[in-house]
């Protein structure tokens, strides 16, 4: 299939969203024949009705045009009938879409990323990526911010970010990843994406192949096809991203973007045999990877995983961290570690986007790191979200049964809830019905591009909740399971 099902709304709906944004990715192009009504069900895992209503909105639009006998084509096909004439020499080419519509086609994102700023009120929230320091550690940062907004950290300061806070963060990633870093390694940025924007913009042409874990990271996807990049997709088994897939491709591969240490969204660890072939597979084909480390600090089960960085011995690894994560989300603080040969030109674009990081902020988390408040932040988060995990996992099974499966609860702040039995029109009746009761969950179809490779579940964050409220939701959650399987 050329295209997958859209975020929102009614399926027919989802169906042609996911057909649009195909056309505007350019793997739907002027003259191509869709897939018959029967065929694309099939694929997709839905019913035929929906496609022939997402077709027949699709050419009342004007997107398409349905032939009788020969099938429906992308407006410009040979085979439709108002295409049918030549096209006069003079006529001048459709150009392909300009950076300004590239980026203006993610602006629905913003409501999207608006639309779960937080847990919503008299509702049950499972929202994922949302950390919730406890009072104290609320406390001791209110602290240091007081204690750092002076005079002398009211102008611009270095681009690459304030050198206690880099010497910090070094300190740091020694002791917890096993990164052996000097303090002119890292670049501070705001937060993971600007991170992936500094790379993208330093480092991916219009055009350029970059490989994506399926599923994947939403923001990363956009980031890169903003920039004009094409998607390698490869699939995401028990052990990780499957590098055999890089090794089949035939396309040259700039980039690989991975999250090795916790999978998103699947949780799954990527194994040590495929870490160095991943890295054999750069070294030998001239790639980078991106290794996004968003959620490593908290584990549970075992120790911390090794950061695939601290394996890289050729400077093949650009390594992205987030305090987000594990402090607040509207703290926008991150940090790139570069390999030496690209840290000139990533300064360069952060000094180009925004001339350097908040000091006063930069300068209270330095000093929030230095004083060992965040160590101990770290110990009394993971234990509270440990005990909101297991909470979460009880309750599951005690409602469920056999019927789902948990993926990914080794570490972070969510897991999947994965539902075997539900097709795809069965996920979107239960999370409409778990809505109806007051309970926000998200499908993790959202976060695959290729629909051959979606397996039905949900993502929940567990990190913002009471132990209460897991509980009431997780029964409301089974409720609605019932009623949508019983139809």
């Amino acid at each position: 299939m050329l295209f997958a099902l859209g975020d929102y709304g009614p399926l027919f709906r989802r169906i042609s969203d996911g057909i649009k944004t195909a056309m505007r990715d350019n793997f739907l192009a002027p003259g191509d024949r869709l897939p018959s009504s029967r065929d694309a069900a099939k694929a997709l895992g839905v019913s035929r009705n929906a496609v022939v209503a997402a077709y027949e909105l699709l050419a009342a639009e004007g997107y398409i045009t349905c032939v009788q006998g020969a099938g429906s084509f992308v407006t410009g096909a040979r085979g439709a009938k108002e295409s049918a004439r030549k096209t006069p020499a003079t006529s001048r080419p459709v150009r392909k879409p300009g950076r300004l519509t590239a980026y203006g086609k993610f602006a629905s994102q913003i409501s999207k990323a608006n639309a779960n700023d937080g847990p919503v009120s008299a509702c049950i929230d499972f929202a994922y990526g949302h950390a919730q320091p406890d009072t104290r550690a609320a406390r001791q940062w209110s602290v240091h911010l007081r204690q750092h907004a002076a005079p002398n950290l009211t102008g611009y300061g270095d681009p690459q970010g304030l050198a206690s806070l880099r010497e910090a963060v070094a300190h740091h990633l020694s002791q917890h990843r096993g990164l052996h870093i000097g303090r002119d390694d890292i670049i501070i940025t705001n937060g993971t994406q600007q991170g992936l924007d500094l790379i993208s913009r330093t480092m991916i042409a219009s055009g350029d192949s970059i490989a994506v874990e399926d599923p994947h990271y939403d923001g990363a996807r956009q980031v890169f096809l903003a920039q004009g990049a094409r998607l390698v997709t490869c699939p995401v088994d028990e052990n990780g991203l499957d590098t055999q897939h890089l090794r089949r491709s035939e396309t040259p591969i700039r980039l690989v973007y991975v999250t090795p240490s916790h999978q998103f969204p699947t949780g799954h660890i990527l194994s040590i045999q495929r870490r160095r072939d991943l890295l054999s597979w750069c070294a030998a084909n001239d790639a980078f990877v991106i290794e996004d480390d968003y959620d490593s600090e908290f584990r549970y089960d075992t120790g911390l995983i090794e950061s695939l960085k601290s394996l890289d011995s050729d400077g093949r690894v650009i390594y992205l961290g987030t305090f987000a994560k594990t402090l607040f989300p509207s703290l926008r603080l991150g940090f790139i570690v570069a390999p030496p040969g690209l840290k000139s030109a990533l300064t360069g674009a952060k000094f180009l986007s925004d001339r350097g990081s908040s000091l006063v902020d930069q300068s209270a988390l330095a000093s929030f790191i230095e004083t060992g408040d965040y160590a101990r932040h770290l110990r009394r988060a993971s234990r509270r979200y440990m005990a909101n995990r297991d909470v979460l996992a009880k309750s599951i099974r005690r409602h469920f049964g056999n019927a789902v499966n948990i993926s990914g609860g080794r570490a972070g702040v969510h897991f999947v809830l994965e539902a075997p039995k539900l097709t795809p029109t069965e996920m979107d009746a239960w999370i409409n019905a778990a809505a109806a009761r007051s309970v926000r969950v998200q499908s993790v179809a959202a976060y695959y591009r290729e629909s051959s490779h979606v397996r039905p579940g949900l993502i929940l964050g567990y990190a913002t909740l009471g132990h209460a409220d897991i509980e009431t939701g997780v029964g409301r959650l089974a409720e609605a399971y019932r009623v949508t399987t019983a139809t």
